[in-house]
């Protein structure tokens, strides 16, 4: 029957739940790394936007083809060892298997880039129709990772859920991203299912598991490994249950892997009740009796692991409706007790309908899990668009009411999470078996995980104030939970202006240095964050003092007569290490610069009188101001001396005579002023020094012997003097 015929008039919607009722199932994943360049075209986002909770902590969704048509499981690994995670995605290609299928399944392979994008999808053949699940191992121990599919019907016909014998299809790596053509190995039993990998028989080398539903109840078959990519024939285990949604773990803490499943019994032919079977391994590829039990949640086996890290094997189930048969979903958590036994279920409702698939992850970053859940539709009657549910968990195996994000796609299927952008946050991927509502291809939905842990820092000063030139070291303590890693860089500033870079240790970094100019700093230290850890800062105001300062002043001659050179000298001293420079202001005489602390002002021209001097510093980048006491500099006039000689002597009477008066000082200043001359009592005249000489002439003096004396008679700047000499003039 065609895609026309199955769907007839149905809506878009009723069209997306048939498919998507088709391939209920769950597959594993595991976190890989990533790198590289081209990606595909994204495809256009859902029109049935999900505008519950903000975005938060993922990106928007973004939706890449899966390479086929209902994209229905999904697995992450390195498939061409550029340790970039790549995704692996099966399409059913196939309305569902109720009728016969004239196209098989396939297998398409995203490349990954290093950014969290990913290469268009490269598509194989799985090997069969319908295919139900598939993972990611190396079979064959050459280093690179091989496909394994589950096909349900291997030829394409009617009724391949009970009807067909389904087999495994082994896609072996090239180790490039490509792959070989699918080699088929009979699975063991038949309808849809499970398929999963472990070492059952401790060989080392890995063996297949597959759980299966047919007509006759549920089984798990187990191929074993040749090492070779090929397998013995499988051996079936029955589990006695109609379903088998099977995972694999080591549920009793021996170190082997067990098998746990879940489905339905029918007592008496009524009603199915839930019910779980677990086989525990003998670790050489048999198992021992299945063990079941009965009052199990509802659903199927999701994932096993560790919810509350006690090392014990946990079990998540995912129900599609809490209330069949229909509404919103649920997933229930078993805690394991270590020797396969469990305690209470606890269960959570989901905020989607259809719910599938559980991944296990710390989103958040905190190092504890948290559960990741995929629902089909958010609300299939109004918003056929996917839903993810994240559960933060609370580190003791319980977990917080969910937040919801949209898938990026409709009637969405396995979830897993991994690293895909190289940023150490796992992100999710999720495969939808509809891009959108017209369901014509399937798509894988990337949503990067943008959450960041917060941090605090915190900054101290080792000394402040402090003085210039002191070593002061600033330390930047970041606080987060976990602690941000050794070596991180922090930035300090003075300013805005960069003044060191120091790493943590142990969440600590620190710059030390002796430069800050005085005044106030405000300084900053910034984290810059990363891929996980906010950026946070600090700020702290650094005062940085000048050294005090003494200053004293000594004169070189006090007292002092005036013309006398006189030299002060201005001794400046620091409460630090550091030698003054700088301006000294000697009162209102001069100023002079400091030399090794030391300034000298010489003056020989201050007239006569006390003068009250000051050595004032004036102060540098390092010094304070500072000024010294008084110094009373006292200056007294010059001393004199003088001397006089005549033209001629003797004279004759009435015969002209020249007098020449001739001043010094011992200062050597040049005295100023007048001379007056007598002869006995006679006052001969006073004149006007000229150029520190005074002369006067005369032909009045007497006959006989006379007295001439020269008086200097001083002024303001210098002491008078007198000279004479026996001027004798003859008949």
């Amino acid at each position: 029957m065609t895609r026309s015929a199955i769907f007839g008039g149905t809506t878009p919607s009723v069209r997306i739940l048939f498919v998507f009722v088709a391939f209920l199932l769950v597959a594993g994943a595991s976190i890989a790394e990533q790198s590289s360049n081209m990606a595909s075209a994204p495809l256009p986002a859902s029109p049935a936007s999900l505008p519950i909770v903000p975005t938060t902590p993922f990106s928007k969704p973004v939706a890449y083809p899966s390479g086929g048509e209902v994209a229905n499981s999904l697995y992450m690994a390195d498939v061409n060892g550029d340790s970039i995670a790549d995704l692996i995605a099966l399409n059913y290609n196939s309305d569902g298997c109720e009728t016969a299928n004239t196209t098989e399944g396939t297998v398409s392979i995203l490349l990954g880039n290093s950014d969290g994008t990913f290469k268009p999808a490269a598509t194989y053949d799985s090997g069969g129709f319908c295919p139900t699940a598939v993972i990611v191992g190396d079979l064959n121990g050459d280093g690179h990772p091989d496909v394994i599919v589950l096909n349900c019907d291997p030829i394409g016909q009617i009724n391949c859920p009970s009807a067909s014998v389904s087999n495994v299809g082994v896609l072996l790596g090239n180790g490039d991203g490509t792959f070989r053509a699918a080699v088929t190995y009979n699975s063991g039993g038949s309808g849809a299912g499970s398929v999963l990998l472990a070492d059952f028989n401790g060989d080392g080398k890995l063996d297949v598991a597959v759980g299966e539903q047919n007509n006759n109840g549920g089984t798990i078959g187990i191929l074993v490994g040749k090492g070779d990519g090929s397998f013995q024939a499988p051996v079936s285990y029955d589990l006695g249950i109609s379903a088998a949604h099977a995972a694999v773990g080591d549920l009793n803490g021996d170190g082997k892997p067990d098998l746990i499943a879940t489905g339905c019994i029918f007592p008496n032919g009524g009603a199915c009740e839930r019910a779980m079977v677990v086989l525990s391994g003998n670790g050489d590829g048999t198992f021992q009796s299945v063990v079941s039990y009965d009052l199990v949640p509802q659903g199927k086996i999701a994932i096993v692991g560790d919810l509350n890290g006690d090392g014990h094997a946990d079990l998540v189930f995912a129900s599609e409706f809490a209330h069949p048969p229909r509404g919103l979903g649920l997933i229930t958590v078993l805690l394991g007790n270590g020797d396969g036994t469990f305690g209470p279920a606890h269960s959570y409702g989901t905020k989607g309908e259809f719910t599938d698939s559980v991944a296990i992850a710390d989103i958040n970053l905190d190092g504890i899990p948290d559960l990741i859940v995929s629902s089909a539709y958010t609300n299939f009657s109004s918003n056929n668009e996917g839903r993810i549910d994240l559960f933060i968990g609370n580190g003791d195996g319980t977990f917080q009411p969910s937040k919801a994000y949209a898938s990026g796609g409709n009637a969405s299927q396995v979830v897993l999470a991994g690293d895909f952008n190289r940023d150490g946050k796992p992100d999710i991927a999720v495969a939808n078996a509809c891009a959108d509502i017209s369901c014509l291809q399937g798509s894988v939905s990337v949503l990067l995980n943008v959450f960041h842990l917060p941090t605090t820092t915190s900054l101290t000063s080792s000394l402040t104030p402090s003085f210039v030139g002191q070593p002061i070291t600033f330390t930047a303590t970041i606080t987060s939970t976990p602690t941000v890693p050794d070596g991180t860089p922090v930035t300090f500033t003075a300013n805005g202006t960069l003044i060191g870079t120091g790493a943590t240790t142990s969440g600590v970094a620190s710059v030390t240095i002796s430069t800050l100019k005085t005044g106030t700093h405000p300084i900053k230290a910034t984290y810059g964050g990363s891929a996980i850890f906010n950026a946070s800062s600090a700020s702290v105001s650094q005062v940085i003092n000048k050294y005090s300062t003494t200053t004293t002043i000594v004169s070189s001659l006090n007292q002092s007569s005036y013309g006398q050179p006189i030299t002060w000298t201005a001794t400046v001293k620091s409460s630090g290490p550091v030698v003054p420079s700088g301006i000294v202001k000697f009162g209102t005489l001069g100023s002079a610069k400091l030399i090794g602390g030391i300034a000298t002002l010489t003056k020989s021209s201050l007239p006569v009188g006390t003068y009250a001097i000051t050595a004032q510093y004036l102060g540098d980048l390092s010094s304070m101001p500072s000024s010294s006491a008084e110094l009373d500099q006292v200056v007294n006039p010059a001393a004199t001396t003088i001397t006089i000689t005549s033209s001629r002597n003797p004279s004759r009477q009435g015969q002209s005579v020249t007098f020449r008066a001739r001043l010094t000082s011992f200062t050597g200043a040049h005295p100023i002023g007048s001379v007056t001359f007598t002869a006995g009592k006679t006052v001969l005249g006073t004149v006007t020094l000229v150029s520190t000489a005074a002369t006067i002439s005369t032909s009045s003096l007497p006959i006989g012997t006379a007295l001439v004396q020269a008086t200097y008679n001083g002024d303001s700047q210098f002491q008078g003097s007198s000279v004479s000499l026996n001027q004798t003039v003859n008949p």
